[in-house]
């Protein structure tokens, strides 16, 4: 199962999809994407088999509301963290407007040293708290739009939908450095996951909204084959396919020269097929 779940401010990611699995007797669960502990908003979970999908769920755009305030600069790039620069700067609606465009795109972003980012297999922010030098290379991200929703007295709203992987901390700081007013980041909610809004904070999600993969339904012969680890011939085009049975993904196979050459089927969806084995395979099929 795939859901969305909404995290409070002041809770690490960790402890809020470790109280959902808890108040859900779920074994098992992961999250897409984590969410800093000040900010608040979704995170997209997966629960027991489906925890497997994860790495095939990519591209997962996010949009988030943001709150910059200008002319104050923190270590952490938010609220959080210790101030390290002020200034007194007059900043304007049409200043901010001007700068807009030069953040939209595909764009290079340096993370934040107090991030979880890793150099030499520890994390940056426990390299950061111990005074360390922390120097984190550029990555590529892309800004889809950034929607200004208000601005008065230094502090800026505004709605920005973002590829996996950008930091909103990253570029409001960004915003201050062109500026040269400093910024920092003093809220920040998620509001949408791969489309998928808080509106659908109760559904579970449908696995063909999240999976980028094509999808391919079989006959029950190619099934049985597959499950028996059988050689097994499928007359579709080189590549991945996420495999459906009776709307649910049950395994991801590969396919090269029509021949499935790697095979990666989930055990307990599996499991339920052979439960079904007389009406599916024919008895004694499996």
């Amino acid at each position: 199962m795939f859901k969305l779940i909404y995290k409070k401010s002041g809770e690490s990611s960790f402890k809020s999809i470790s109280n959902f699995a808890r108040e859900n007797n779920i074994k098992k669960i992961g999250h897409t994407g984590t969410l800093d502990p000040m900010a608040r908003g979704l995170l997209l979970v997966a629960t027991d088999n489906d925890t497997k999908l994860i790495p095939y769920i990519t591209n997962t755009n996010k949009t988030y509301i943001a709150e910059a305030i200008f002319n104050i600069e923190t270590n952490t790039y938010d609220s959080e963290g210790e101030i390290i620069n002020t200034y007194e700067k007059i900043i304007t609606l049409e200043m901010i407007e001007d700068i807009i465009p030069s953040f939209t795109g595909k764009i290079k972003q340096i993370p934040p040293i107090f991030s979880a980012k890793k150099i030499n297999g520890k994390r940056a922010y426990d390299l950061a708290r111990e005074n360390k030098e922390v120097t984190l290379k550029s990555v590529d991200v892309e800004i889809y739009y950034i929607n200004i929703i208000s601005f008065s007295n230094n502090k800026l709203v505004f709605e920005v939908s973002v590829s996996s992987g950008t930091y909103i901390r990253s570029l409001i700081h960004d915003f201050g450095k062109v500026l040269h007013s400093g910024a920092h980041m003093s809220s920040l909610e998620r509001t949408m996951i791969h489309g998928i809004s808080k509106e659908n904070i109760n559904d579970q999600v449908d696995l063909k909204q999240l999976i980028n993969l094509p999808f391919l339904e079989v006959p029950n012969a190619t099934l049985k084959n597959l499950f028996n680890g059988l050689k097994t011939i499928i007359e579709k085009e080189d590549n991945q396919y996420a495999l459906f049975f009776e709307n649910d993904i049950i395994g991801i196979i590969k396919i090269s020269c029509f021949e499935v050459v790697e095979r990666k089927l989930f055990g307990n969806k599996i499991e339920g097929l052979v439960d079904k084995k007389n009406t599916l395979f024919g008895t004694g099929d499996l």
